[in-house]
C-alpha cells in the first residue's frame, strides 16, 4: 500500500514538472515569437531586451529543469528501491511459505508414516490374536471331541463287553440227597447227599471266582441269586 502511494505521488509530481516545463517553452516560444515581429521595428532595444530574457530563462529555467531532474532521479531511485525492498520481500515470503509447506508435508508423510506403521501393527497385533484364539478354539473343539469320542468308544466297549459277559454268564449246579422222604425243606446235607461231580458251573459277568456253597447251600437247600445274576432261572427236581 505504501509503495503504491509513493509510486501515485511520484507520478503526481512528475506531471507537474511536465505542465510547468511545457507552460514555459511555450512562454518562451510566444515570448520569440513576438519579439521576432517587432525585432524590426524595436532595433536594439529589443535585442537587450532579447539578451536580458535569455538570460533569464537560462538561469531560471536551467535551475527549474535542473531540480526537476534532480527530484526526478530522486523519485526514480526511491521507486527502484520501493519495488527492491517489495520484491524482497515477496521472495522472502515465498520462502518462508515454500519452507512452511515443506515442514507441513514433511510432518504429514511422517504421521502418515507414522500412522500406517502403528495399523501394521495393529493389525499383525490382531492377526495373532485372531490366530491365536482360533488355535486355541481349535485345540479345545479338538480336546472335547477326543473326549467325548473316548466316551463313545468307551461306552461302546462297555456295551460290548457287557453283551459279551451276558452272553457268557451261565450257572448251573446240581445236588442231590436220598435222604428226603418228601416232607419239609428240601436240603442236600443227607449221608448220600452232595454236589453231582462235573454239575457245578458258575460264571457271572465273566466272574468266576463264585463258590458252589454260596450259590447252593447243601443244609438249607437254599439257591442264592448271585451278584449281578439277576434273570430267569429254571429250576428241576426228581
Amino acid at each position: 500500500k505504501q509503495w503504491y502511494q509513493r509510486r501515485v505521488h511520484r507520478e503526481s509530481v512528475i506531471a507537474t514538472l511536465r505542465m510547468r516545463i511545457r507552460a514555459l517553452f511555450l512562454g518562451f516560444l510566444l515570448v520569440l515569437v513576438c519579439y521576432r515581429t517587432r525585432a524590426e521595428t524595436m532595433g536594439e532595444e529589443n535585442e537587450k531586451d532579447i539578451a536580458e530574457l535569455q538570460t533569464l530563462l537560462e538561469k531560471t529555467v536551467k535551475v527549474d529543469s535542473t531540480s526537476l531532474f534532480t527530484k526526478h532521479n530522486k523519485l526514480n531511485d526511491q521507486a527502484i528501491e520501493t519495488v527492491t525492498k517489495t520484491l524482497e520481500y515477496m521472495d522472502n515470503n515465498i520462502k518462508e511459505l515454500k519452507t512452511h509447506l515443506e515442514e507441513r508435508i514433511t510432518d504429514f508423510n511422517k504421521n502418515h508414516m507414522t500412522n500406517l506403521k502403528e495399523l501394521e501393527r495393529n493389525t499383525k497385533q490382531m492377526v495373532e490374536l485372531m490366530n491365536k484364539t482360533i488355535m486355541t478354539n481349535l485345540e479345545n473343539l479338538n480336546t472335547k471331541s477326543k473326549e467325548e469320542r473316548h466316551e463313545i468308544i468307551w461306552w461302546q466297549h462297555h456295551r460290548a463287553h457287557l453283551h459279551e459277559d451276558i452272553l457268557k454268564t451261565r450257572i448251573t449246579a446240581c445236588a442231590w440227597d436220598h435222604g428226603h422222604y418228601g416232607k419239609g425243606p428240601v436240603d442236600y446235607d443227607g449221608k448220600d447227599g452232595g454236589y453231582i461231580p462235573d454239575s457245578v458251573s458258575i460264571r457271572v459277568f465273566n466272574k468266576t471266582d463264585i463258590k458252589q456253597e454260596d450259590l447252593l447251600n447243601l443244609e438249607t437247600g437254599i439257591f442264592k441269586v448271585p451278584e449281578n445274576g439277576a434273570g430267569e432261572y429254571m429250576f428241576t427236581f426228581t
